[in-house]
């Protein structure tokens, strides 16, 4: 938008960056921090349940975006893209169909926070909790960022009353 750059903005781009700025703010500073937020290993969800099949998902530059495994006795859950690594997927793979996974999950998101599977580790709780944690600061952050974008457009919106 042009009046990112000059202080001409129309009342219409205004308006949008004072709207997109709320929203985005809102859902980037407290939405992320909820879904994602720390918590101890007794707050998350402990269950088992057998592997129906794994997916990887990827993102633009063939990034993975997420882990989504489908279970025979369970909903589909996912494993966020940070936490995950190419290890991790050929571990999954490897796993036959109707494989026990034992689980620790996040209440609030449904998000995998560990996995065990015939005795072994496939994830540690510990370390994804703190690579999820790492990852709402970033959304705080840019959530603020999206704050002050709405706070410029009602700084532009303010010439037209």
């Amino acid at each position: 938008m042009k009046c990112m750059k000059s202080a001409k903005c129309s009342m219409t781009e205004s308006l949008f960056l004072l709207v997109a700025g709320l929203v985005l703010g809102i859902l980037f500073t407290f939405g992320m921090p909820r879904w994602n937020a720390p918590i101890s290993r007794d707050e998350a969800i402990k269950t088992t349940a057998a592997i129906r099949s794994v997916e990887a998902q990827y993102g633009r530059r063939h990034h993975l975006k997420e882990i989504r495994i489908e279970f025979q006795d369970h909903d589909p859950l996912t494993i966020d893209g940070s936490c995950a690594d190419s290890e991790l997927l050929e571990l999954l793979h490897q796993l036959p169909g109707g494989t026990v996974i034992e689980m620790s999950i996040h209440p609030e998101s449904d998000v995998i926070l560990e996995m065990y599977a015939n005795g072994a580790v496939l994830m540690d709780f510990d370390r994804t909790v703190e690579i999820l944690g790492n990852e709402v600061t970033g959304f705080v952050y840019l959530g603020l960022f999206c704050f002050a974008v709405g706070f410029w457009g009602l700084i532009n919106l303010r010439r037209f009353f």
